[in-house]
């Protein structure tokens, strides 16, 4: 990894300052890689959406990179051999066409709804204030009509006045946008992703052999954050992955494989990010960045 990285160990303590700062360290190196995964989706996401909301003052994004020309830890994308990172998951719904965007700032929730047709969309957005376990303490409905390429804030409120003066870290925003013909869906929080009580889900899988590969479908018994599959080698493609399930939903992906069904289930590989929290507190950072390169590598000296 060190031959591969351009900026040696100042880039990779760049990349476990950035994490401190927002996730949960791992103590291990491939969950470590995980983690780092959804640090550059959720950035990107978080830019993409900012972005859009802004409209029209920003009516676009240009995206820095999307692929590699070699095996090397970098912001692209896509990793050399083509495997989509979270990033490229995450940015696909991020640059839909329709957007439906929760932010939390300061102590005040808003719901934005982003058009990026060039017709109006008639639709209704709806908010479920859910705790971990997936019990809905609060839900609103908002009629909206988005108008052509504009972007606007629907909803605003207090967060206070929907979880009252419990930990935020126990509570996620549910938002959809439903139209006529399709249903937009987005998840905020309220608090950094490394004070979230994530727990560590009990994830249900039914595999079902499906044209060029398999479907598979998954449930939860508690909120699982960034659902990462994975399989051995690179011959393999996820419809969708890093995914976010609510308990008592489920989600289907499809898997594109030339593996047999023993063979798929037995190497087909999850984690989560309530898999990375299970034995790992928060901690502050504490940490300056520097310039002078004074970091350890990953992995030891």
């Amino acid at each position: 990894m060190m031959d591969h990285q351009r900026a040696g160990s100042y880039a990779n303590g760049l990349i476990r300052d950035y994490m401190r700062d927002e996730y949960r360290v791992p103590e291990d190196f491939p969950t470590f890689l995980y983690v780092g995964g959804i640090l550059q989706g959720d950035a990107i996401k978080t830019a993409f959406e900012a972005h859009r909301r802004d409209m029209p003052h920003c009516m676009g994004s240009l995206v820095w990179q999307h692929n590699d020309c070699w095996p090397v830890a970098s912001w692209a994308a896509r990793d050399w051999y083509g495997r989509w990172k979270a990033q490229q998951y995450f940015s696909k719904a991020a640059l839909d066409d329709v957007l439906v965007s929760p932010l939390v700032t300061g102590d005040t929730l808003t719901v934005s709804v982003v058009n990026d047709r060039r017709s109006a969309v008639k639709g209704k957005m709806t908010l479920r204030v859910m705790d971990l376990n997936g019990n809905v303490v609060s839900t609103k409905e908002v009629k909206h009509n988005a108008q052509p390429l504009s972007s606007k804030v629907v909803y605003t409120e207090d967060v206070k006045n929907l979880i009252g003066d419990r930990f935020k870290g126990d509570y996620i925003f549910v938002t959809e946008y439903a139209t006529g013909d399709r249903t937009y869906n987005n998840i905020g929080y309220a608090i950094r992703q490394k004070y979230m009580n994530y727990k560590r889900p009990e994830i249900g899988l039914e595999v079902v052999a499906a044209g060029d590969g398999y479907d598979v479908t998954m449930t939860t018994d508690v909120f699982a954050r960034g659902v990462f599959l994975s399989l051995d080698g690179i011959d393999n493609f996820f419809s969708d992955n890093y995914i976010d399930i609510l308990p008592g939903a489920s989600r289907t992906i499809h898997v594109t494989t030339p593996l047999n069904e023993k063979d798929f289930r037995s190497q087909l590989k999850l984690t989560s990010m309530g898999h990375a929290y299970a034995n790992v507190e928060a901690e502050e950072s504490g940490t300056t960045i520097g310039k002078g390169g004074e970091y350890r590598p990953l992995g030891g000296d």
